[in-house]
């Protein structure tokens, strides 16, 4: 129990490392809190996501790791509830890059077991690492692209939040449902 919690947790930690990441390549912002409350945050931040994958499954996981990547980048970055939801929706799509790249190397190119991989791989600490390295080239070759789409002057508008939730938990919802019917 205590391993998987641990094992749980510096998976967050590394993600958690991989959203700052994304956060400061694509808005290049300054940090507005001290080293000691950036530090507060981000245990914050990673006993949320450690407890949302040892507690949920599924849809509300990452719906829990989605919301806390929001007031992550909102208490951080200082910036408005909708960009911090833009940042975080695109976060979360992209990260999805790296990880269906190493599902199908590793099933299709080293002729794995896909359940196997999911069992003892996906969700590992060598797993999030090998995915967090790529998702940090993945945003620093988009960023240009990213930092564009990202800096589009938007209202802070609460139907426009409301619209970019269902839209995000519509993704999830596709991407879960989606991936579970995969054949390889």
């Amino acid at each position: 129990m205590w391993q998987t919690i641990l094992s749980n947790y510096i998976s967050a930690a590394l993600m958690l490392t991989s959203v700052f990441i994304f956060g400061k390549i694509i808005l290049l912002p300054k940090t507005y809190l001290s080293r000691k409350q950036f530090l507060f945050l981000f245990q914050a931040v990673c006993v949320i996501q450690t407890l949302s994958v040892t507690v949920y499954n599924g849809e509300i996981k990452t719906l829990i790791m989605f919301l806390s990547n929001v007031i992550f980048y909102k208490v951080l970055f200082k910036i408005s509830l909708i960009k911090s939801i833009i940042v975080s929706l695109f976060c979360m799509i992209i990260i999805i890059v790296p990880e269906m790249l190493l599902i199908v190397f590793i099933t299709k190119v080293l002729n794995l077991n896909p359940e196997y991989i999911y069992k003892s791989f996906a969700g590992s600490i060598l797993g999030n690492i090998i995915i967090c390295v790529l998702f940090s080239i993945l945003t620093y070759v988009l960023r240009k692209i990213l930092r564009k789409v990202i800096n589009i002057k938007i209202e802070d508008d609460t139907k426009l939040v409301f619209y970019f939730i269902l839209t995000y938990i519509s993704i999830i919802t596709f991407f879960y449902k989606a991936f579970l019917n995969i054949k390889f």
